[in-house]
């Protein structure tokens, strides 16, 4: 108990202002339950209707408005979670909005009151007159409200949910007493009023720190979550009061009253969910923008709400036989065997909801559609089946089992669809016309590479590639790269000159660069590069103009070591034996002249036909003094081959001689958690540290202060991050393998070590950390060997051999043509 009662004292204060909003929601629905309870037994069901009609109304309201507060809600959330600081600009310029928009709305309420009495067959239009300044009420304090709420405010909210409820279950209650019962729904408007200047007081006690607040721009209105915002809204409008206006339009006065109980019952499960799928906008909003993990906590409120509506099932559906006849008398006897069924689908629906809000905060719309498509299907099934209260709640039931299955497996399969959809719109846009690249002072390249450089997942290679295009187009040449979308970048984007067309994925790349070029690029470039990362383009079997195929290394013994059979044996045939036939007498660019040997080796390509291009680096502008304890440093993707474990079984060996070392692992890849899963197992958990992708001056200022590098891999072209780090100072303990053993000399710039050899890597490691004098012989020496090699030279050599091939094809072309001509010229004699 004393441990409970700690562990409930040291919460944080958001966690405290949540728990009481939970306890005041249970609390205010209580005395809303004994609101509706109290006036089901002891007004007329005529009188009963006609509030829960003002529940409807207020419900149908609710779609803008409510669509409002959430959306003032998802930006405050979101810039309190991005600054640190309310976004009050935001909430005020919103606020100077809402109050001429509640003025407008309540004249033209005014305007059409009569005709509202008529369609609702109430014989008084007094009722409608009464509800109107609700109207200003709920539009104003949705802005505050919503602003509140995002700055997790659930104090405020809290207490004024509690005094709304209290003051419309005090009113109605004096009402009836005092004989006014058909007046009683005076006790929603005067309820809503209370509301109303409790929400306006709290907003203006928001603590603002003004030195901030100043500095912050003045955020847009998001227009795009409004819009998708008010179908949500829709849907949950629909399902929870839409049925009831329509009973009350299309059932007798008697029937409607009872369908209001029964909706009554459907409601106490969905607000029972509410308890905790309230907090789902503000706190994942507020995680997104403060650059967190969303998911985790969404389940986890997803899991609370989903317990919190199933015992509200148990209470009001499974026993509803019981409860309800107890807590609304006699009259409800009638629906009672309705209740189960309707109540489960209550649960169903809560559920669906929460995944719709969620897919809505992270910026995706497609299930608020279809849940908006879903609620127009609901409204013509209680048109087609309204001859009894049953056929309407049979109506209710299935739609609630439909909406959590139709949207709970576009939830499921959502990178599936997802993938589906753009591919669609990939392959449709292929036969869309293309802008002409005009360029009067140099060529038109075209690249076709696996990734850019802002892919999840880019390493040296296509670091390799942008650099080289980046030069080119300083030169005056244009420049266009196609590769695959981790679907975290846009489309179409132009990135240092370089127009960047990312279409496909991992696989269907290959199929968007050939079908795009046949229909878009073929008449639009001069020369094409087709980078080889395993598997080519095979450009030349859909391109007649010149190739040049680019290879970093060659793939043979990775793909048997990293792929699966029948697919290991598949890529060392498509590379080693289709690939050499496609590109016969074509150029090959490498990096190294390792891997210029390994292709001779393995027959890719003939000598005569290779050139090797070095890549080059950009020296760091800035000085970095190194660590003064010993420090390691793993700079590159985190891929199986790169053999990132070998280094840390490695380190910690060394570890038992060096306890103060530290060892940084930068870089993103799919072996990231297992790496992390590692660290764990072998306690390196305070000496290793997992940077993530970093910056490129973060990147540079942890290679200078570090003591040495590693470069682990089994396989590599040549190792840009090695020049990067002796560029900064860094020697490198590298794997003696093809590329690797081209970009470090052993012994001078680094030390070479058996591929997988932890022992020895470990020695090598131990041999820098420890021994001064050698480590900073060997950090002089690769500094030196590193200002040999620069991005302006390899671009220039690559873009000779490009221009080369263009003029050597155009003297092809001019000859074929002349000989054509003049064999035209004999035949005429």
């Amino acid at each position: 108990m004393k441990s409970f009662a700690k562990k409930i004292l040291n919460a944080d204060k958001t966690q405290k202002r949540g728990a009481y909003l939970v306890g005041a929601a249970v609390f205010s629905n209580f005395f809303n339950l004994l609101y509706n309870a109290y006036l089901g037994r002891s007004i007329s069901i005529e009188n009963f209707a006609l509030i829960s009609l003002f529940g409807s109304i207020l419900s149908l309201s609710d779609i803008p408005i409510g669509a409002l507060g959430k959306t003032v809600t998802y930006k405050s959330a979101y810039l309190f979670g991005k600054y640190k600081q309310p976004a009050t600009r935001f909430w005020k310029y919103l606020r100077g909005r809402s109050i001429l928009l509640a003025v407008v709305i309540t004249v033209a309420w005014l305007a059409i009151a009569s005709q509202i009495a008529n369609f609702f067959n109430i014989g008084s239009v007094l009722p409608i007159l009464a509800f109107t300044p609700i109207w200003f009420f709920t539009i104003v304090a949705s802005v505050d409200g919503g602003y509140l709420t995002g700055n997790l405010e659930f104090n405020y909210l809290a207490t004024i949910a509690v005094i709304e409820s209290v003051v419309k279950f005090v009113a109605s209650f004096v009402l009836v007493i005092l004989g006014f019962e058909k007046y009683v729904y005076a006790a929603v408007v005067f309820s809503t009023f209370v509301s109303f200047s409790l929400i306006t007081i709290a907003a203006q006690r928001v603590k603002v720190v003004p030195e901030k607040a100043k500095t912050k721009a003045k955020e847009k209105f998001p227009a795009g979550f409004y819009l998708s915002s008010a179908l949500t809204r829709i849907s949950t409008v629909v399902y929870l009061s839409i049925d009831v206006v329509l009973a009350k339009h299309f059932l007798s006065q008697e029937q409607a009253g009872l369908y209001a109980l029964l909706s009554l019952s459907g409601k106490m499960v969905f607000f029972a969910g509410y308890l905790f799928a309230q907090f789902i906008l503000p706190i994942v909003s507020h995680k997104e923008g403060a650059g967190g993990s969303s998911r985790k906590v969404f389940y986890q409120l997803l899991a609370a709400s989903f317990v919190s509506s199933f015992a509200a099932y148990v209470l009001f559906g499974a026993l509803g036989f019981i409860t309800m006849p107890l807590v609304f008398g006699s009259k409800a006897l009638p629906i009672v065997p309705l209740i189960s069924g309707y109540a489960l689908s209550m649960v169903a629906f809560t559920i669906a909801t929460n995944i719709v809000a969620f897919q809505q905060i992270k910026g995706k719309h497609l299930l608020p559609i279809v849940s908006f498509l879903l609620a127009l299907v609901q409204i013509l099934g209680i048109n087609l089946y309204h001859n009894s209260m049953a056929a309407i709640a049979n109506v209710m039931i299935v739609m609630g089992f439909v909406n959590l299955v139709v949207l709970g497996l576009l939830y499921m399969f959502e990178s599936t669809y997802e993938t589906v959809a753009i591919n669609l719109y990939d392959f449709f846009e292929a036969f869309l016309p293309w802008k002409n690249q005009k360029n009067t002072r140099g060529l038109r390249i075209l690249i076709f590479n696996w990734r850019d450089t802002k892919h999840m997942w880019a390493g040296g290679a296509e670091v390799y590639v942008h650099e080289l295009a980046k030069q080119w187009v300083k030169e005056g040449n244009s420049v266009t790269l196609f590769c695959g979308n981790d679907r975290k970048s846009a489309r179409n984007q132009t990135v240092d000159g370089v127009k960047v067309i990312r279409r496909g994925g991992f696989y269907t790349v290959y199929i968007w660069a050939a079908l795009y070029y046949i229909f878009k690029f073929r008449k639009n470039f001069d020369v094409v590069v087709d980078s080889e990362n395993g598997i080519p383009f095979f450009t030349p079997l859909f391109s007649t103009k010149p190739v040049l195929l680019l290879i970093h290394h060659v793939h043979q013994d990775v793909f048997i070591s990293q792929m699966k059979f029948p697919l290991s044996y598949i890529g060392r045939f498509i590379e080693g034996k289709i690939m050499p036939f496609v590109y016969r007498n074509r150029t090959v660019i490498t990096v190294s002249s390792s891997t210029k040997e390994e292709i001779v080796k393995n027959g890719i390509a003939n000598e005569a036909n290779i050139q090797i291009i070095n890549p080059g680096i950009d020296l760091p502008s800035r000085k970095y003094k190194k660590t003064t304890y010993p420090s390691v440093v793993y700079v590159g993707r985190l891929k199986a081959y790169k053999n990132i474990d070998v280094a840390i079984h490695a380190f910690k060996k060394i570890l038992k001689r060096l306890k103060n070392a530290e060892f940084w692992i930068v870089g993103e890849g799919d072996m990231g958690d297992i790496l992390r899963d590692i660290v764990v197992e072998q306690s390196l958990t305070k000496k290793v540290k997992f940077f993530g992708k970093v910056t490129n001056s973060k990147k540079i200022e942890l290679m200078s202060k570090a003591w040495v590098a590693v470069q682990p891999s089994q396989v590599e072209g040549w190792g840009i991050t090695v020049i990067e780090a002796n560029a900064c100072k860094t020697p490198v303990v590298a794997s003696d393998t093809n590329g690797l053993r081209d970009s470090i000399i052993d012994t001078r710039t680094g030390l070479l070590a058996r591929v997988g050899d932890v022992n020895e890597f470990a020695a090598a490691l131990n041999k820098i950390l420890t021994n001064k004098s050698f480590r900073n012989t060997t950090s002089k020496n690769a500094f030196e060997w590193a200002k040999q090699f620069n991005w302006k030279n390899s671009a220039n050599s690559f873009y000779l051999t490009a221009y080369e091939e263009v003029e050597a094809r155009k003297s092809r072309f001019s000859f074929a043509k002349a000989t054509t001509a003049f064999s035209r010229i004999i035949s005429l004699f």
